[in-house]
């Protein structure tokens, strides 16, 4: 990709990351005023029914509590918020179908971390785009690793992670995805893994074509 692509690209991927981001925001149902951090009422709600409907998972409704009133002592503490996103998180994973009301309340607890961190941590960006692939919002995941990549540049991980969602859950062009993977090959200074997968999404595409 030559150098006029390349900035134009990121001129492109500044723009959509704010325009995503504002739409980010405006998905939360109620404002971040008074430092709360979601509409926990239907969650919490929704969690205690839960427990007395399945009390072979008390051991993870109870974390959520446990977690939920370590908030509340100390609402912004940043750390608090990436474990209280992943005890809901890991209530999501066993409460069968259709869990997406726990991997939304996972989504807005990291939301809120999101927003204290000022939208530069990525740990917060990744395990939010993590949340709104399971309720498979694949478009706010992008936005989400966008974000991160902007945050981070350096990052090789980021790269893979969003070409993976671009390979295998929005199921782009491949060659939109390898027009992606070059502007990490031209910043990254160790750019093997992206070329590998540029590789391999060349090979794959050759082989179809046969």
């Amino acid at each position: 990709m030559n150098k006029k692509k390349y900035i134009i690209f990121i001129l492109i991927t500044v723009l959509f990351v704010a325009g995503g981001a504002y739409l980010f925001v405006q998905r939360s149902h109620s404002s971040l005023q008074n430092e709360q951090y979601y509409s926990k009422t239907s969650y919490i709600e929704a969690l205690h029914a839960f427990s007395l409907e399945h009390p072979e998972l008390s051991e993870f409704t109870t974390l959520v509590d446990e977690e939920e009133a370590k908030i509340a002592a100390a609402p912004s503490n940043t750390e608090g918020y990436l474990s209280l996103g992943l005890a809901w998180k890991s209530l999501a994973d066993r409460a069968g179908d259709p869990p997406n009301m726990f991997y939304e309340a996972a989504f807005e607890v990291y939301k809120r971390g999101i927003e204290l961190t000022d939208r530069r941590d990525t740990t917060f960006l990744k395990n939010a785009a993590n949340m709104a692939e399971f309720q498979k919002d694949f478009d706010t995941s992008e936005t989400l690793l966008q974000e991160a990549i902007v945050a981070t540049p350096g990052d090789a991980d980021l790269y893979i992670r969003l070409a993976d969602v671009y390979t295998y859950l929005m199921k782009k062009p491949t060659q939109e995805i390898i027009d992606f993977l070059d502007t990490g090959i031209e910043i990254l200074p160790n750019a093997t893994r992206l070329e590998n997968y540029k590789k391999r999404l060349e090979t794959n595409e050759q082989s179809n074509n046969l």
